[in-house]
């Protein structure tokens, strides 16, 4: 008898193991499902087709990206607004054959969560001339009961820039030595979470570092294209006395090879 139990419970455990497995190309399917979805209800300026890709709370994020610094949108309600003021926009009277094409997929699938770096390349025509822009995609995805939808996507057109310099500039952030802040980020850098919530300068960060309060980051994805630098990585810190760890992305735009701008997104209900 005891030894039928052994087996059956090592059986039992056999059956749970492969079946909390994730399918990794199974789940990078659905990904790429869900965004050529979103993608043909744009074209076909359908709202409520686009609006059932995404989560419908505080937690859903859209941001553009331009030389100039850094346009985003703060909840469902916010985004909801932004697709309908695309669908009704006059630009679509100007285009023609206007085709938006995705390649080059990275895929960083954790759980419930995955992040998904791809390129767009636009074509066709617009107020009669060529369009041929190349842009880049960074995409976060949350599964709610099953399905995966957005809940934040940050977009921008690659600019010119030393990218690989950058990236390793980056890094250095991380390594929140007080010593590197001069050599990394430029005098007027500013930092900022969604909507300006929070906002740092570079004495602000020099303060933070040196407080002698415990803070660790460790990066667990980087990519990096022409001025902009993106980054998911863990943040261990002290909250209320214990130690806990806060996922987070950073978009760092560069000037100069330095950091002149750091737009944070977090979720702030990690640490409730």
């Amino acid at each position: 008898m005891k030894r039928l139990f052994i087996l059956f419970s090592t059986l039992l455990m056999g059956f749970f193991a492969c079946n909390t497995t994730v399918n990794v190309e199974k789940e990078k399917e659905a990904i790429k499902a869900v965004i050529e979805e979103e993608k043909d209800g744009y074209f076909a300026r359908d709202v409520a087709r686009m609006g059932e890709t995404w989560v419908h709370d505080s937690s859903a994020r859209k941001v553009y990206f331009s030389a100039d610094g850094i346009m985003y949108l703060n909840g469902w309600n916010e985004v909801d607004e932004d697709h309908k003021t695309g669908a009704e926009s006059e630009i679509w009277n100007n285009a023609e054959n206007v085709k938006a094409e995705f390649s080059d997929f990275e895929f960083n699938i954790h759980g419930k969560t995955a992040l998904v770096f791809h390129k767009t390349t636009w074509t066709g025509l617009l107020y009669g001339e060529e369009l041929n822009v190349v842009q880049k995609r960074i995409l976060h995805f949350v599964q709610v009961n099953g399905t995966w939808k957005y809940d934040l996507m940050a977009m921008y057109n690659i600019p010119e820039g030393n990218a690989g310099e950058n990236k390793k500039t980056a890094a250095i952030y991380h390594e929140l030595d007080a010593e590197n802040i001069d050599m990394i980020l430029t005098g007027d850098f500013i930092g900022q979470t969604e909507k300006g919530r929070h906002t740092w300068n570079r004495e602000d960060h020099r303060t933070y570092l040196t407080n002698g309060t415990y803070k660790r980051d460790s990066i667990f994805h980087q990519v990096a294209e022409g001025n902009w630098v993106a980054t998911r990585f863990f943040r261990d810190m002290l909250w209320n006395g214990d130690t806990v760890q806060v996922e987070a992305m950073h978009f760092k735009r560069f000037e100069d090879g330095k950091i002149a701008e750091i737009w944070e997104y977090g979720d702030t209900k990690q640490i409730e």
